[in-house]
């Protein structure tokens, strides 16, 4: 197993001992010893706010490890859902107020099973689920309900709705980098590029340098520039090159293809030019035919 899949199963390893306290709970109130369990349970607190810190990146992780297998992420959502309702089954027992922490486990909960909706075709029902989710969720998580409906949206090709969905985020959240990428590429997609490339700048003002979202960002900049017609623009600056794959080969392509019809715009040496095509066709040999090249063409 890798480090990343280690950290999902340490995690399904501290609900499993937070529920065995819970069931030394449960035996000595059963037993009538109320002090004892009551003491019990403070054990089992600190338990679960040890995994509340790992709750988030365990579930992120869980969706990216399975492959979109549904079976296996609804699995694991309610295995994490029945611990922590047996956590909080105790709570008026003992007189404990977790009334904010409820909330805040139900949020995260809800976002995941938004997306599981929406990633498995079922947009009408994703956004039921966003939408109640945010109207219940505490007020630091409705930003990421916001971007999660903005991404069901989009899906839809609702781009008007999408847009203003991923703009609320924003406001809520103005440094949330899923949704200033939303919003870039919705942006695009509504042929509104000068908008889009200011966003494009903000993705990549707060990704990474080797992360998706700024490879995307830097991406998407090459094709704004190139319908703004700042052909200077795409050919000064350093060629995008995302990690090779047959997944990125024909977007490769596509962008050395704009360099190419962008420095044969600028006046460029035809070596320059001819180095640039060479790439293009490198990455697609059949890259004058595909219908983006054409479209670059005006044909």
């Amino acid at each position: 197993m890798g480090e990343e899949e280690d950290l999902s199963n340490t995690f399904i390893g501290e609900l499993e001992e937070l529920d065995d306290r819970l069931a030394g709970v449960k035996r000595s109130y059963n037993s009538g010893e109320a002090e004892k369990a009551g003491s019990e349970y403070e054990f089992a607190i600190g338990n679960y706010y040890e995994s509340l810190e790992h709750l988030e990146p365990a579930i992120k992780e869980i969706f990216e490890l399975s492959n979109d297998n549904r079976p296996h992420i609804e699995k694991y959502l309610d295995t994490v859902e029945y611990y922590y309702e047996s956590f909080f089954s105790w709570k008026d027992t003992f007189e404990h107020d977790f009334s904010g922490e409820e909330a805040e486990v139900a949020a995260i909960l809800g976002l995941a099973r938004g997306r599981l909706l929406a990633m498995s075709g079922e947009y009408s029902s994703a956004l039921d689920k966003l939408a109640g989710g945010f109207n219940s969720s505490p007020e630091e998580y409705q930003a990421a309900f916001c971007e999660e409906i903005g991404n069901v949206l989009y899906e839809l090709e609702e781009y008007h709705a999408a847009l203003e969905s991923y703009e609320e985020a924003i406001a809520r959240e103005w440094d949330r980098p899923g949704a200033w990428q939303g919003k870039m590429l919705t942006l695009m997609d509504l042929e509104r590029p000068g908008e889009a490339l200011n966003a494009a700048h903000m993705v990549m003002e707060l990704c990474d340098d080797e992360s998706p979202e700024n490879y995307v960002a830097k991406t998407s900049t090459v094709i704004c520039n190139f319908d703004l017609g700042k052909y200077r623009e795409v050919v000064d600056n350093t060629p995008v090159g995302l990690p090779e794959s047959e997944e990125t080969d024909d977007l490769n392509a596509l962008l050395w293809y704009y360099r190419y019809i962008a420095l044969k715009k600028t006046g460029a040496p035809e070596h320059e030019c001819n180095g640039a095509y060479e790439e293009a066709v490198r990455y697609n040999p059949d890259i004058e035919s595909s219908d983006e090249a054409r479209q670059l063409h005006g044909d």
